[in-house]
C-alpha cells in the first residue's frame, strides 16, 4: 500500500502542473484572447477542407459552452503544425467534448496531447493514449460511484469529485491494477460500516 500512496501524491503533484505548450500558447490569456487565436489557426490551416474546417469551428463554440478553459482549448487546438491529421484531431476534440458532457475532468486528455507533441509522439500512438486517458477516467467515476453505492460518502463539490476522479484515473495510467482498486474500496466499506470514511479517504487509504 506504501507504492499507492506514493502514486497518489505523485497525481496530485502532476495533476495541479501546468500543461506544457508552444508558440503563443506560452500565455493563454483570456477567453476572448484565446478564442480569437484559435478561430485564427482554424481559418489559416491548410491542411483542412471545407468540411472540415466548419466542424473544427463548431467544436470549438461548443468546448467553450462545456466550459474548457484556454490551454485546454488551445491543447485541443494547437499553434503551428500540430504534427496529426484533421480526422485525429477533430476525433479527439469531439471525444473530450463527450467526456466533458459527462462531467469528467478532461484536462488529463488536454495534458497528454500536449506531451504528445513535445515528444513528437506519432498519430497513432497519440490516438491510443487519447482512448486510454478516457477509459481510465470513466473507469475512476464508475469505481468512486460504486464506492459511493455501498456506503461511502462522496464530497458535495462537483470540483472535489473531479479531483478524485483524476487521482484515481492516474493511478490506473500507472499500473495500478483493478484487483488493488478492489481491496481498497472493499477496506474502507467495512470502515464505513463502524465509523467514518468518505472517498477522499479511499483515495489517501495507505
Amino acid at each position: 500500500m506504501k507504492t499507492f500512496s506514493m502514486l497518489l501524491i505523485a497525481a496530485l503533484v502532476l495533476g495541479s502542473s501546468p500543461a506544457w505548450s508552444q508558440g503563443d500558447e506560452g500565455t493563454p490569456g483570456t477567453q476572448d484572447q484565446t478564442r480569437e487565436r484559435v478561430m485564427e489557426r482554424i481559418e489559416n490551416d491548410p491542411t483542412l477542407d471545407a468540411g472540415q474546417r466548419e466542424r473544427m469551428r463548431e467544436n470549438l463554440r461548443q468546448c467553450e459552452q462545456l466550459g474548457l478553459a484556454p490551454d485546454e482549448l488551445n491543447a485541443l487546438f494547437p499553434d503551428g503544425s500540430p504534427g496529426y491529421s484533421p480526422q485525429a484531431r477533430l476525433r479527439i476534440q469531439e471525444q473530450v467534448m463527450t467526456l466533458a458532457h459527462e462531467g469528467r475532468p478532461v484536462d488529463l486528455i488536454c495534458d497528454k496531447m500536449d506531451e504528445g507533441r513535445l515528444k513528437g509522439a506519432s498519430e497513432p500512438a497519440m490516438t491510443r493514449v487519447t482512448e486510454q486517458v478516457a477509459e481510465n477516467l470513466r473507469f475512476a467515476h464508475r469505481y468512486l460511484q460504486q464506492a459511493q453505492n455501498e456506503g461511502i460518502k462522496g464530497p458535495n463539490n462537483p470540483a472535489q469529485q473531479q479531483h478524485l476522479e483524476r487521482g484515481v484515473a492516474l493511478d490506473r495510467w500507472r499500473g495500478l491494477e483493478e484487483g488493488e482498486f478492489d481491496q481498497l474500496r472493499d477496506r474502507a466499506r467495512d470502515r464505513a460500516r463502524v465509523g467514518d470514511c468518505d472517498l477522499t479517504d479511499l483515495c489517501a487509504a495507505a
